[in-house]
């Protein structure tokens, strides 16, 4: 199975987003077995390589899944089934995705971070400076935040403050 994303799950278990798979979105819990879905409408595309990823906001219940090719942020939620599509035109080229601040959603973009509410509405948008934006994570106590890019294959690391 390839990855490309992983994030913390329910009760030790992480969600995964998957390439050149037609589910692009499991679960694997402790034990190594990996389960699916049941009554969450995820795209049944097979996604190449950087082109999905996902988080999980636990007090939301809300899976974020990025759609590179589609410009696309879908949001589920995985205890009422209910999708949230964000295209919002900042939401450009969306790989990389984490959880933020008051549960918000983070989302690199081309050149910029889209931070979401689970909802689907854009809070903010920030240029960083640098572009094919590919991994965000922020500090246990959100007063950090780390970005990785891959432009013209120079891979970069950039750690920003947060500013209250």
């Amino acid at each position: 199975m390839n990855v490309d994303s992983i994030a913390p799950f329910y009760n030790g278990s992480f969600v995964l987003s998957t390439f050149d798979h037609n589910k692009p979105v499991r679960i694997v819990d402790v034990n190594g077995n990996y389960t699916f879905f049941n009554g969450t409408a995820f795209p049944k595309t097979q996604y190449n390589i950087d082109k999905c990823q996902c988080t999980f906001i636990a007090s939301q219940n809300i899976l974020a899944f990025t759609d590179f090719d589609e410009n696309l942020v879908c949001l589920f939620n995985t205890q009422t089934g209910e999708t949230v599509k964000v295209t919002d035109p900042q939401v450009n080229q969306p790989r990389g995705v984490g959880k933020g601040p008051n549960d918000s959603i983070l989302v690199c973009c081309s050149a910029s971070i889209v931070q979401l509410t689970t909802r689907g509405e854009v809070l903010a948008s920030v240029d960083v400076g640098m572009s094919y934006l590919e991994a965000i994570s922020v500090s246990n106590d959100f007063t950090h935040l780390a970005v990785s890019s891959t432009e013209d294959k120079n891979c970069q690391l950039r750690l920003f403050k947060i500013m209250k």
